[in-house]
């Protein structure tokens, strides 16, 4: 009985000592945070240049960022793109630094590419670290070559946001309306009811294309294509543009002033809808004059029933620009922001930006029911139509192509035939 006394005061004994050797053996005068269950933490600046209205989410994650890694500066700088191109120019000439991360629109990027064929660190590798995470389609929309040169960041999501006061005391169900046909016959009969009035949708197609642009990712069309030589889909074309007509031809649509608040437009009762976004929802979320009416938000119309109604646009990216020094701490950051629910849920607050991860949609704000768009979970409802986009290509010229292809649309409005208009602005494309 002794002897099992005695190993159990030995037991005890060694018990509450080996702590204070270990602490000894591993401190060596050093905090034991240093040593025990501690990540090496990052060093050094990253600079980073990005577009105004992704300033303040991109400061955001990077304080969150630095919090964990105090000794890692990261400074955020707002640029346009006309900015960032003059600068690259500039700090070229003058072999000055470039900044380690640049966001743009993702049709920037293979005008980045070509433009500045050694700017950008291929950074597939690290895209592989996500695994699955990232949406195929956007993995594609930044690849050159099979090349990765940016992580897609956001998605953009599309949808028609509907008056639901006006949308009821016309007697009209957004839900009924499936296709393109039913919009428009929705129209007529909006337009039979009050002929000087409200009409069907606000657009503001002269400047910006969007139910143009809209319609051909409808279709899995771009505007264009270019392999050689620039061919404008003829069969896509015809079918969007012709919608389009009919709608401008029937007097269905209000031409939104540059002056004018779209959904301060929509709220007064000039037309019934618009096509939205997430920075849409934003706004009338953060607006309490918005709120006072009933909001709807449903998918695009199809070209046919069953049909493909899920819309994105461009979205942004993430651009790493090659700096052996930095890229680790970098490429570190972006997965961080990335993949960050903290970050995730700031974005979507602050501008109603939606992730190109959609793992992340299954977290608490986006499944948040909502009492002006009559208790839908919105922002899970937008998000969810990124699962069913398809693949766009951005070509080199993609922003000065498409401008060139809005004034196409706006020809064809004005009653030029498409056929006609189409081969013509084909030849001015590839004029030498």
């Amino acid at each position: 009985m002794n002897s099992v006394r005695n190993r159990g005061y030995l037991y005890r004994t060694l018990l509450s000592i080996m702590p204070v050797v270990f602490l000894a053996a591993c401190s060596n005068g050093n905090p034991i945070s240093n040593v025990v269950n501690k990540e090496e933490q990052l060093k050094g600046n990253i600079e980073i240049w990005c577009s105004p209205d992704m300033k303040d989410n991109i400061t955001y994650s990077a304080g969150l960022f630095s919090e964990k890694n105090p000794q890692l500066s990261i400074r955020v700088t707002a640029k346009s793109t006309d900015e960032v191109e003059n600068d690259l120019k500039v700090e070229n000439s003058a072999g000055q630094d470039y900044p380690d991360i640049i966001e743009d629109a993702t049709s920037k990027v293979s005008y980045f590419q070509k433009e500045y064929p050694d700017l950008l660190l291929d950074v597939g590798n690290e895209i592989k670290k996500l695994g699955d995470k990232l949406l195929p389609w956007k993995l594609q929309e930044v690849s050159i070559d099979k090349n990765s040169y940016a992580f897609p960041w956001n998605v953009d999501p599309e949808v028609i946001l509907y008056n639901k006061v006006l949308a009821d005391k016309y007697n009209i169900n957004p839900q009924d309306i499936k296709t393109w046909d039913d919009f428009i016959k929705f129209g007529d009969k909006l337009n039979a009811r009050d002929p000087e009035g409200v009409k069907l949708i606000e657009l503001k197609e002269n400047s910006s294309g969007d139910l143009y642009k809209s319609m051909m990712r409808e279709l899995r069309s771009g505007l264009y294509t270019n392999d050689g030589s620039i061919t404008i889909p003829r069969d896509e074309t015809l079918r969007a543009l012709t919608k389009i007509k009919e709608l401008y031809d029937k007097g269905l649509v209000y031409e939104l002033k540059d002056e004018e608040d779209p959904l301060a437009v929509l709220k007064n009762g000039t037309a019934l809808c618009m096509i939205a976004d997430g920075g849409s929802i934003k706004k009338i979320n953060d607006n309490q004059e918005l709120q006072s009416t009933k909001w709807q938000v449903e998918r695009f119309p199809a070209f046919e029933s069953g049909g493909k109604n899920a819309v994105c646009g461009e979205g942004n990216a993430l651009m790493v620009v090659k700096k052996s020094q930095q890229n680790d701490a970098v490429l570190k950051f972006i997965r961080f922001m990335l993949t960050d629910n903290e970050s995730t849920l700031f974005f979507l607050k602050n501008s109603g930006m939606i992730t190109s991860v959609p793992d992340l949609y299954s977290l608490p704000l986006f499944n948040d029911k909502n009492d002006n768009y009559d208790e839908k979970m919105v922002w899970r409802f937008i998000a969810e139509e990124s699962r069913e986009e398809s693949l766009i290509t951005y070509g080199y010229a993609y922003n000065s192509i498409s401008k060139s292809l809005i004034q196409l649309e706006q020809d064809v409005i004005k009653g030029k035939d498409i056929d006609k208009a189409i081969k013509s602005k084909e030849e001015e494309l590839n004029k030498p």
